[in-house]
């Protein structure tokens, strides 16, 4: 028999200890509350009231006219704990989708009061500029967050509240790490000059069909949207193929870098041209916006290196080995990858369209979203890449060893996977992306 207090928290607990050791097992039905309450000791509101605290953690479920059945042996875990522990990455991209949805509602919805809250917003976001990296995050997060009020639906505004605990310290972090307010203190605010919070675009089509319109992938920006939320890497969207890379300070020209040691050196913003790299080692060098231009990379070798939001042009990367290197955001173009090898790091968010990449090796990479569409990789090993949201439109796998790499953004119908070779799972996830049912 339970002790007299509390009684409901007691039976709960009873009970929920009853179906972790196994004597309910799922799919079980529980037996009638008289019965429960006779076991428990106690009354049958009592037992009301646990079982209804049990529903609401995922573990009961009541079936009208036929009782209530045991549906899991462990208790959901709370939403709010889902986030803390989620990667900022995930939380962000789902952030990014609940925000397109709320700037199209607010395009509609908006009010006076809406319009000058937004106004409001971005000023004191400009302000911030001359603050501290957590001070302008607030800032860039209070400006999204006034976006989203504007869409006047709760449950939206509830959703994005959730988020904001799960991204502030990642946010900063990351414009820490990534150093995107250096020589910018209101890095952004180019996409927010000209901008008016009006129910029309720049183009004159209301802000909800333009966006359905020129959507380009599951997730990123819109074409048409000129503000792009505080530390979203780099992404295609932003830097098309053939567009200019970012300005650069500096220029190194012809440089003879053969066998250089290039270890700890920190490059922002360097021009680099027609500059000989053959052979260079590095280990935790960073550069971060620069160009490379007829540059060689042949045989070199380089160790936990940041490329950051770079863009190669014609360069050549024969033989050269990168291990867990950062290369987010940039972007390549005429550039030639035969024997290049790639082991761990983050690729995220680069553009390689149209690349050769036939003899290259990748393994144990993370590619999120990189810009894959119409790539070669007949033949190349890509083993246990990270390709979640990676567009592989017209792309070329045929013959490409995939085995432990994410295929969920894989659409068979658009690109070559004849000969390649997979693994059971993948099986089943072309399978579903074909839209068939696969079953024992």
């Amino acid at each position: 028999m339970l002790r007299p207090s509390p009684l409901v928290d007691q039976a709960a607990q009873h009970l929920r200890e009853e179906i972790a050791a196994g004597r309910y097992p799922v799919g079980t039905k529980l037996p009638g509350e008289t019965t429960l309450a006779q076991t428990l000791g106690v009354g049958r509101s009592t037992v009301r009231e646990a079982l209804r605290a049990l529903a609401g953690a995922g573990l009961l479920q009541a079936r009208q006219g036929a009782g209530v059945f045991v549906i899991a042996t462990e208790a959901a875990e709370e939403w709010s704990a889902r986030l803390r522990r989620a990667a900022v990455a995930d939380v962000y991209e789902v952030r990014m989708l609940v925000e397109v949805q709320a700037a199209r509602l607010a395009a509609e919805r908006r009010r006076p009061a809406d319009l000058e809250a937004l106004k409001a917003a971005l000023a004191d976001r400009r302000a911030a500029s001359a603050g501290d990296d957590a001070a302008f995050v607030d800032a860039d997060i209070a400006l999204h967050a006034a976006v989203v009020a504007a869409a006047r639906n709760p449950v939206l505004t509830d959703l994005f509240a959730e988020f904001v605990p799960a991204l502030r310290q990642g946010l900063i972090d990351l414009v820490d790490l990534l150093k995107l307010r250096a020589g910018d203190p209101n890095h952004g605010d180019a996409h927010t000059r000209g901008w008016s919070p009006r129910s029309r675009s720049s183009t004159g089509r209301r802000p909800a069909a333009s966006c359905r319109r020129s959507w380009p992938r599951r997730s990123g920006r819109c074409r048409n949207c000129r503000r792009r939320p505080l530390g979203s890497p780099p992404m295609m969207a932003d830097r098309k193929h053939g567009a200019p890379a970012p300005p650069t300070d500096t220029t190194v020209r012809s440089a003879d870098w053969d066998s250089k040691d290039l270890s700890g050196e920190q490059h922002r913003r360097v021009a680099f041209v027609d500059v000989d790299l053959t052979e260079a080692v590095s280990r935790g060098a960073e550069f971060f916006e620069c160009t490379f231009r007829n540059c060689r990379f042949n045989a070199s070798t380089h160790e936990e290196s940041g490329f950051i939001n770079c863009t190669f042009t014609r360069t050549s990367f024969f033989d050269a080995t990168f291990s867990r290197c950062k290369f987010v955001g940039s972007m390549f173009d005429g550039s030639t990858y035969d024997l290049m090898k790639v082991s761990g790091g983050d690729w995220s968010f680069v553009g390689l369209p149209g690349a050769d990449l036939r003899n290259a090796t990748f393994a144990d990479v993370r590619m999120r979203e990189a810009d894959l569409a119409g790539a070669r990789f007949a033949g190349a090993k890509l083993r246990g890449v990270d390709l979640s949201g990676a567009w592989l439109s017209k792309a070329d796998l045929s013959r490409c060893d995939l085995r432990g790499s994410d295929l969920t953004s894989l659409d068979p119908v658009t690109c070559e996977i004849a000969g390649a070779i997979i693994d059971p799972v993948q099986a089943i996830t072309i399978a579903a992306n074909l839209g068939l049912s696969v079953r024992e």
